[in-house]
């Protein structure tokens, strides 16, 4: 049978393979199939394109086989061109040598990458029945003229064909080119890298919307992370890696982008979703990273693996992709030839092996006040005002990516509402979203700034001058105080005013926002709020304290002892002005009053201060000036607080009090609720 039926370079490469894959010494045997109707080609497609198929209705093996061989021969000798198209060629070599793919190894991959489009190629790896996947080496050194250990040595997993991705290994059917639609793109089209890229989902993605000058609170560390990154890209070291971690919308992306930005340095990222919007795996990712690192690799680029908690975290019954495949996966932290930032909403459950192999880990926290206010006003200042403005900056818990997509809904209805209303608009959006997110509405009266509207330090009972204690605080860098005494004593809202009065942000944390229901996390939410506090500047105030610092002899289990020991390490160790609040002084561990540089005591109001408190609330309640009958009332009262006084304000909103005398009487109602014991429940 002459070869002049393969009238191009491609048909007559694709007859070559498929001629010698039916040789004698590898799969000739398969070519034939014994049926009930007798001796019938295996693959008639393949017959048919070899041009044997004439023989159908009678073929006769040492025939077809002799016919074969003379066709192989004459290939072998051929002097016409034997390969793949120009275009092909062409694309696979520039392809090629971006991965650093050459000479032997580059023979397997335009073999891969025609076995994925070729469908008489599938054909004849469909009948020579996995031999592919059995013997793979033997299979490929045959059809591709190539020593058996050359084979074997590019097969191997740390060899470039498979630590790319470019050649994955499949449980089912051997060894095959990763992406169909790439060997489409570098077989038919005109070769476009960023194209090529996106299907083995790396991008390059937009210039950063933000400089680093927009992350002061990280200055520091950026500083050190520059310095860092110029250094290992000149000396082009290998095994860099940054760990960035914060909750969802802080700017971790953007802040890889901005880094990349100031050094003049691409910045590529591995994709999360495919084309059709599909998530891929984790193990599919880091497949894409170790394609980017290798296809990069004599380009400096920085790379970006976002959503790494999807490869890090662990469960309680499963264990971490990263942990599934340590070994590989340390090797890969360990030869990455360009920096690469992980950036994950968080890091509970990372393994210490893991995170010691990071060259830095930064948080990226939830800006400070100051710089909220800058963000807050750039990215909806032009919806609402000033007043909206300050409450959005005052929230410690919304992201400014959060924010970004808030402001973004309401400029799409048309901003044609008054900024008073644009403001409830975006208050709505972003407590739904913080509510999703398991934050409290920030934009919620506080009882205890509401209790702190019209704080009077005449109505404190302490034996210490809280005027002059905060006039010298305004020269004291640190300080620890311990507030302790009966409820409504106004024990919070001192926190409260006192912030106000040195004008600094503040920081409160109840028992129920930091106690976590799992082993180690109340510990975190602890370190967390001194965290956000020493970040902010702010005071740190701790209602019910005692809920941390009980007697650890009374402590049953270890891991509650573990958060006694934390809380008195922070208190110890914070360079900021913090405030804790109890009603249980006599609970507390005797460690941590020792902690406190100050402790005090606020007691039920004197007679005195009753009477000038009623005096006070008629007039802010509009009500007329109490009679001497309600004075002496007022001043017979006993374990009364300012806390009852405003019970009973919140109490008039709705049922008016008609003069002073009932005012007095039901602030003698929520004095006797205290003393009454509870009534019990369910069946007497």
């Amino acid at each position: 049978m002459p070869i002049s039926r393969f009238t191009t370079a491609f048909q007559r490469q694709c007859a070559l393979w498929i001629l010698r894959a039916f040789c004698p010494s590898v799969g000739r045997h398969l070519f034939f199939e014994t049926s009930r109707l007798g001796l019938r080609f295996a693959d008639h497609d393949i017959a048919h394109y070899l041009g044997i198929s004439i023989w159908d209705d009678d073929p006769s093996r040492v025939h077809v086989f002799k016919v074969m061989d003379k066709m192989l021969q004459s290939l072998e000798l051929s002097n016409r061109a034997i390969g793949l198209p120009r275009q092909a060629k062409n694309n696979i070599d520039k392809f090629s040598q971006a991965t650093g793919i050459h000479s032997d190894e580059l023979k397997i991959l335009k073999f891969f990458i025609c076995l994925k489009i070729e469908s008489v190629l599938k054909d004849t790896y469909q009948v020579l029945d996995g031999l592919l996947q059995r013997d793979p080496s033997r299979f490929l050194g045959k059809i591709l003229n190539l020593p058996r250990s050359t084979v074997e040595r590019a097969l191997t997993s740390d060899g470039p064909l498979r630590s790319c991705g470019l050649i994955s290994e499949k449980s089912s059917n051997g060894f095959e080119f990763d992406s169909e639609r790439a060997a489409r793109l570098l077989f038919y089209e005109k070769y476009d890298e960023a194209t090529v890229m996106k299907e083995f989902g790396v991008t390059l993605p937009e210039t950063s919307k933000l400089s680093l000058a927009q992350y002061p609170h990280l200055k520091n560390d950026i500083l050190l992370l520059l310095a860092h990154l110029k250094q290992v890209t000149q000396q082009q070291n290998h095994g860099t890696n940054i760990l960035l971690h914060g909750v969802p919308g802080t700017g971790k992306t953007q802040l890889s982008r901005a880094v990349g930005k100031e050094m003049g340095l691409p910045v590529f990222e591995v994709e999360t979703s495919t084309k059709g919007m599909l998530f891929t795996s984790p193990e599919d990712r880091l497949k894409s990273l170790s394609f980017a690192d290798t296809f990069l690799s004599n380009r400096p680029s920085l790379l970006v693996f976002d959503e790494a908690e999807d490869v890090f975290s662990a469960s309680f019954t499963d264990r971490s992709v990263a942990s599934t495949h340590k070994g590989w996966f340390n090797q890969m932290l360990e030869r990455n030839r360009w920096p690469v930032f992980w950036i994950s909403n968080t890091i509970t459950g990372l393994d210490p092996a893991f995170a010691r192999r990071f060259d830095m880990i930064i948080e990226v926290p939830v800006p400070p006040k100051a710089e909220r206010l800058v963000i807050a006003e750039s990215v909806v200042g032009d919806l609402i005002d000033v007043n909206w403005v300050n409450k959005i900056a005052a929230a410690d818990t919304i992201a400014p990516a959060v924010l970004e997509r808030a402001g973004k809904v309401i400029r799409s209805g048309g901003g044609k509402a008054s900024r008073p209303q644009q403001g409830e608009a975006i208050s709505r959006l972003l407590s739904s979203t913080l509510k999703a997110q398991g934050h409290a509405d920030p934009f919620r009266m506080k009882a205890g700034s509401e209790g702190c509207k019209h704080y009077n330090l005449d109505f404190l009972n302490t034996a210490q001058d809280l005027g002059s204690i905060a006039e010298k605080l305004h020269s004291v860098p640190a300080a620890r105080l311990c507030l302790y005494g009966p409820a409504g004593t106004g024990k919070t809202s001192f926190g409260h005013w006192l912030a106000a009065e040195l004008d600094r942000p503040l920081i409160a944390k109840k028992a129920s926002e930091l106690l976590g229901p799992y082993v180690g996390m109340t510990e975190r939410q602890i370190g967390e709020a001194f965290e956000e506090a020493e970040s902010e500047g702010a005071i740190l105030l701790l209602d019910e304290i005692d809920s941390f610092l009980s007697e650890r002899t009374q402590s049953r289990k270890s891991w509650e002892n573990t958060a006694v020991n934390e809380m008195l390490t922070r208190i110890e160790s914070f360079p900021g002005i913090m405030i804790a609040s109890t009603n249980r002084l006599e609970a507390l561990d005797p460690a941590s009053l020792r902690r406190f540089d100050l402790k005090l005591y606020f007691d039920y109001l004197r007679g005195e201060q009753v009477e000038k408190l009623l005096l006070n609330q008629c007039h802010q309640l509009g009500l007329t000036k109490p009679s001497a009958r309600s004075k002496n009332l007022a001043s017979n009262l006993t374990n009364c607080t300012p806390g009852d006084f405003a019970l009973a304000a919140r109490r008039h909103r709705f049922e008016p009090f008609m003069n002073a005398d009932a005012l007095v009487a039901a602030v003698s109602e929520e004095i006797n609720y205290k003393s009454t014991p509870p009534r019990p429940i369910g069946f007497a």
